[in-house]
Protein backbone atom coordinates (compact mmCIF):
# COMPACT_ATOMS: atom_id res chain seq x y z
CA UNK A 1 0.00 0.00 0.00
CA UNK A 2 1.22 3.50 -0.80
CA UNK A 3 -0.02 6.29 1.46
CA UNK A 4 0.64 10.02 1.84
CA UNK A 5 -0.07 11.89 5.06
CA UNK A 6 -1.13 15.52 5.50
CA UNK A 7 2.49 16.71 5.69
CA UNK A 8 3.47 14.98 2.42
CA UNK A 9 5.37 12.06 3.97
CA UNK A 10 5.21 8.91 1.85
CA UNK A 11 4.59 5.46 3.31
CA UNK A 12 5.06 2.19 1.45
CA UNK A 13 3.57 -0.58 3.60
CA UNK A 14 3.81 -4.30 2.94
CA UNK A 15 2.63 -7.29 4.90
CA UNK A 16 5.27 -9.99 4.54
CA UNK A 17 4.41 -13.57 5.47
CA UNK A 18 7.56 -14.95 3.86
CA UNK A 19 10.86 -14.11 5.58
CA UNK A 20 12.57 -13.84 2.18
CA UNK A 21 10.17 -11.05 1.21
CA UNK A 22 11.51 -8.78 3.97
CA UNK A 23 15.22 -8.96 3.23
CA UNK A 24 17.21 -5.70 3.56
CA UNK A 25 17.75 -5.45 -0.21
CA UNK A 26 13.99 -5.41 -0.79
CA UNK A 27 13.59 -2.60 1.74
CA UNK A 28 16.37 -0.68 -0.04
CA UNK A 29 14.69 -1.28 -3.41
CA UNK A 30 11.29 -0.12 -2.14
CA UNK A 31 12.88 3.00 -0.66
CA UNK A 32 14.52 3.80 -3.99
CA UNK A 33 11.17 3.39 -5.77
CA UNK A 34 9.61 6.01 -3.52
CA UNK A 35 12.44 8.42 -4.33
CA UNK A 36 12.36 7.77 -8.07
CA UNK A 37 8.59 8.35 -8.06
CA UNK A 38 9.14 11.85 -6.72
CA UNK A 39 12.17 12.68 -8.87
CA UNK A 40 10.16 11.68 -11.93
CA UNK A 41 7.72 14.46 -11.00
CA UNK A 42 10.55 16.97 -11.26
CA UNK A 43 11.16 17.44 -7.54
CA UNK A 44 14.51 18.96 -6.61
CA UNK A 45 16.61 16.64 -4.45
CA UNK A 46 16.45 18.94 -1.46
CA UNK A 47 12.65 18.85 -1.73
CA UNK A 48 12.33 15.06 -1.61
CA UNK A 49 9.68 14.11 0.96
CA UNK A 50 10.32 12.04 4.04
CA UNK A 51 9.74 8.38 3.20
CA UNK A 52 8.91 5.31 5.26
CA UNK A 53 9.16 1.73 4.04
CA UNK A 54 7.23 -0.39 6.54
CA UNK A 55 7.30 -4.18 6.58
CA UNK A 56 4.75 -5.86 8.82
CA UNK A 57 6.29 -9.32 9.16
CA UNK A 58 4.60 -12.51 10.28
CA UNK A 59 7.77 -13.67 12.03
CA UNK A 60 10.36 -11.86 14.13
CA UNK A 61 12.77 -11.03 11.28
CA UNK A 62 15.68 -10.09 13.55
CA UNK A 63 14.88 -12.66 16.27
CA UNK A 64 15.32 -10.22 19.18
CA UNK A 65 11.70 -10.29 20.43
CA UNK A 66 11.14 -6.58 19.88
CA UNK A 67 7.89 -5.11 18.52
CA UNK A 68 9.66 -2.65 16.17
CA UNK A 69 13.00 -2.41 14.40
CA UNK A 70 13.91 1.07 13.10
CA UNK A 71 16.52 1.17 10.33
CA UNK A 72 18.28 4.50 9.84
CA UNK A 73 21.41 5.51 7.97
CA UNK A 74 24.19 6.82 10.16
CA UNK A 75 27.59 8.43 9.74
CA UNK A 76 29.64 5.79 11.56
CA UNK A 77 32.67 7.94 12.34
CA UNK A 78 30.53 10.72 13.80
CA UNK A 79 28.02 8.43 15.53
CA UNK A 80 25.14 10.54 14.26
CA UNK A 81 22.18 10.20 11.95
CA UNK A 82 22.68 10.91 8.26
CA UNK A 83 19.28 12.68 8.18
CA UNK A 84 18.34 11.82 4.61
CA UNK A 85 14.67 11.47 5.68
CA UNK A 86 14.50 7.87 4.39
CA UNK A 87 13.32 5.42 7.04
CA UNK A 88 12.74 1.68 7.14
CA UNK A 89 10.60 0.11 9.83
CA UNK A 90 10.01 -3.57 10.54
CA UNK A 91 6.91 -4.35 12.59
CA UNK A 92 7.08 -7.76 14.27
CA UNK A 93 3.51 -9.08 14.18
CA UNK A 94 4.54 -12.07 16.31
CA UNK A 95 4.96 -9.61 19.22
CA UNK A 96 1.42 -9.44 20.62
CA UNK A 97 1.35 -7.81 24.05
CA UNK A 98 -1.31 -5.52 25.58
CA UNK A 99 0.07 -2.33 24.00
CA UNK A 100 -1.84 -0.58 21.21
CA UNK A 101 0.56 -2.03 18.62
CA UNK A 102 0.42 -5.49 20.22
CA UNK A 103 -3.37 -5.49 20.05
CA UNK A 104 -3.28 -4.39 16.42
CA UNK A 105 -0.93 -7.30 15.65
CA UNK A 106 -3.35 -9.62 17.46
CA UNK A 107 -6.08 -8.34 15.14
CA UNK A 108 -3.88 -9.04 12.10
CA UNK A 109 -3.74 -12.70 13.16
CA UNK A 110 -7.40 -12.95 14.19
CA UNK A 111 -9.86 -14.55 11.76
CA UNK A 112 -13.00 -13.66 13.79
CA UNK A 113 -13.96 -9.96 13.47
CA UNK A 114 -16.00 -10.23 16.70
CA UNK A 115 -12.79 -10.90 18.65
CA UNK A 116 -10.80 -7.99 17.20
CA UNK A 117 -9.74 -5.02 19.33
CA UNK A 118 -10.04 -2.29 16.67
CA UNK A 119 -13.52 -1.61 15.34
CA UNK A 120 -12.36 -0.13 12.02
CA UNK A 121 -10.41 -3.29 11.18
CA UNK A 122 -13.13 -5.57 12.57
CA UNK A 123 -15.80 -3.82 10.48
CA UNK A 124 -13.71 -4.11 7.32
CA UNK A 125 -12.89 -7.79 7.96
CA UNK A 126 -16.56 -8.50 8.65
CA UNK A 127 -17.53 -6.75 5.40
CA UNK A 128 -15.22 -8.92 3.31
CA UNK A 129 -16.11 -12.13 5.16
CA UNK A 130 -19.88 -11.92 5.64
CA UNK A 131 -21.48 -9.21 3.49
CA UNK A 132 -22.56 -10.21 -0.01
CA UNK A 133 -20.85 -7.23 -1.69
CA UNK A 134 -17.63 -7.77 0.30
CA UNK A 135 -17.49 -11.49 -0.45
CA UNK A 136 -18.09 -10.72 -4.13
CA UNK A 137 -15.24 -8.18 -4.08
CA UNK A 138 -12.89 -10.68 -2.42
CA UNK A 139 -13.83 -13.37 -4.93
CA UNK A 140 -13.06 -10.97 -7.78
CA UNK A 141 -9.68 -10.07 -6.24
CA UNK A 142 -8.84 -13.76 -5.77
CA UNK A 143 -9.81 -14.49 -9.40
CA UNK A 144 -7.55 -11.65 -10.59
CA UNK A 145 -4.67 -13.02 -8.50
CA UNK A 146 -5.30 -16.51 -9.87
CA UNK A 147 -5.46 -15.21 -13.47
CA UNK A 148 -2.23 -13.27 -12.98
CA UNK A 149 -0.53 -16.37 -11.59
CA UNK A 150 -1.86 -18.44 -14.49
CA UNK A 151 -0.54 -15.93 -17.04
CA UNK A 152 2.82 -15.81 -15.28
CA UNK A 153 2.94 -19.61 -15.36
CA UNK A 154 2.19 -19.65 -19.09
CA UNK A 155 4.92 -17.06 -19.75
CA UNK A 156 7.43 -19.02 -17.65
CA UNK A 157 6.47 -22.17 -19.55
CA UNK A 158 6.98 -20.44 -22.90
CA UNK A 159 10.33 -19.08 -21.77
CA UNK A 160 11.45 -22.53 -20.68
CA UNK A 161 10.27 -24.05 -23.96
CA UNK A 162 12.25 -21.45 -25.90
CA UNK A 163 15.37 -22.22 -23.85
CA UNK A 164 14.90 -25.96 -24.29
CA UNK A 165 14.41 -25.55 -28.04
CA UNK A 166 17.52 -23.39 -28.34
CA UNK A 167 19.63 -25.81 -26.30
CA UNK A 168 18.47 -28.82 -28.34
CA UNK A 169 19.26 -27.02 -31.59
CA UNK A 170 22.67 -25.92 -30.29
CA UNK A 171 23.50 -29.51 -29.35
CA UNK A 172 22.48 -30.54 -32.88
CA UNK A 173 24.86 -27.86 -34.27
CA UNK A 174 22.06 -26.01 -36.07
CA UNK A 175 22.94 -22.59 -37.55
CA UNK A 176 22.52 -19.66 -35.13
CA UNK A 177 20.10 -17.87 -37.49
CA UNK A 178 17.84 -20.93 -37.52
CA UNK A 179 17.93 -21.16 -33.70
CA UNK A 180 16.95 -17.49 -33.37
CA UNK A 181 14.10 -18.03 -35.83
CA UNK A 182 12.61 -21.08 -34.10
CA UNK A 183 13.28 -20.25 -30.46
CA UNK A 184 12.32 -16.55 -30.75
CA UNK A 185 15.23 -15.73 -28.43
CA UNK A 186 17.55 -12.79 -29.15
CA UNK A 187 20.90 -13.51 -30.77
CA UNK A 188 22.78 -12.42 -27.63
CA UNK A 189 20.89 -14.98 -25.53
CA UNK A 190 21.65 -17.76 -28.04
CA UNK A 191 25.32 -16.82 -27.91
CA UNK A 192 25.25 -16.97 -24.10
CA UNK A 193 23.67 -20.42 -24.22
CA UNK A 194 26.22 -21.57 -26.80
CA UNK A 195 29.04 -20.47 -24.51
CA UNK A 196 27.72 -22.73 -21.73
CA UNK A 197 28.08 -25.77 -24.00
CA UNK A 198 31.79 -25.24 -24.67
Amino acid sequence: MLAVDRTGKLYEIEIQRDDDGAIPQRARYNSSLLDSREVAKGTDFDQLPETWVIFITENDTFAKNLPLYHVERTIKELHQDFKDNAHILYVNSAYQDDSALGKLMQDFHCSDPAKMHYKQLANRADFFKTKKEGVKTMCKIMEEIQDKGHKMGIEEGRSQMALDTAMDMLRDNKPIEEIVKYSHLPLERIQELAATLH
